[in-house]
């Protein structure tokens, strides 16, 4: 059993797994970095960690939205025959 409770959020994260998810976005990013999102957040009345959360969220919808359409499913083998048997000779 671990020496420390664990603290579970409402939204079922516990706060360590936030503090980790935290260090590894903020990790990627200089010191200038991190001030320029700071002051980003501050003027967006926001903390960094929302403020990070929201601009990944952000960042990942216009991925999804730039993403080409998926392939369409080759005609499985049942499916030709069909087609080719009501194909007028």
């Amino acid at each position: 059993m671990p020496s420390h409770p664990i603290i579970t959020r409402p939204d079922g994260l516990d706060a360590a797994r936030q503090l980790w998810q935290m260090r590894l976005m903020t990790r990627k990013m200089t010191d200038a970095q991190l001030d320029y999102e700071r002051k980003r957040a501050a003027k967006a009345n926001m903390s960094l960690d929302q403020w990070l959360k929201s601009k990944a969220t952000q960042e990942a919808k216009a991925a999804q939205k730039n993403a080409p359409p998926p392939k369409p499913k080759n005609k499985g083998l049942l499916s030709r025959l069909i087609d080719r048997a009501n194909k007028p000779l």
